[in-house]
């Protein structure tokens, strides 16, 4: 009953072809952010070896797998407000940004000093979140 309650409630109603371009878009901002534009940085600032090897193919994919829920998790919350428009995307993706990205990444700044580091993955999550927010929006 209650499995059957969840899909009624939450994932009815889901452009789930947006979901996915959103999702193909928010990873593909992720990989220009991280292996060129700021590649050199990010590894200074992590710690891996410019010699260090190319990911495996498994967690490339579970990054995405990564990248699709927290899309999923944005069109829900969408669904759930009755939100409409890319406004109304933008908002709450910055709302999400702000209470949730920033203090999930806060350990860098606070525990371990990397202020760069911080940055470097705030921005991106905060690019990829506000793209969500404008291609979920506009697909409504």
């Amino acid at each position: 009953m209650a499995i059957k309650f969840i899909q009624m409630t939450f994932l009815t109603g889901i452009n789930y072809l947006a979901v996915l371009v959103s999702s193909v878009i928010y990873y593909f901002i992720g990989f220009l952010w991280y292996s060129v534009l700021f590649a050199d940085t990010w590894k200074k600032e992590t710690g891996i070896p410019d010699t260090a090897a190319k990911p495996a193919s498994g967690a490339l994919i579970g990054q995405f797998a990564s990248t699709l829920l927290f899309t999923l998790g944005v069109a829900i919350v969408l669904k759930l407000q009755g939100t409409n428009g890319v406004t109304g995307g933008l908002v709450t993706c910055a709302l999400v940004t702000v209470f949730f990205v920033i203090p999930i990444h806060s350990g860098n700044l606070f525990f371990t000093g990397k202020k760069k580091l911080f940055l470097l993955d705030v921005c991106e999550r905060a690019l990829g979140s506000l793209t969500v927010g404008i291609v979920l929006g506009l697909w409504q």
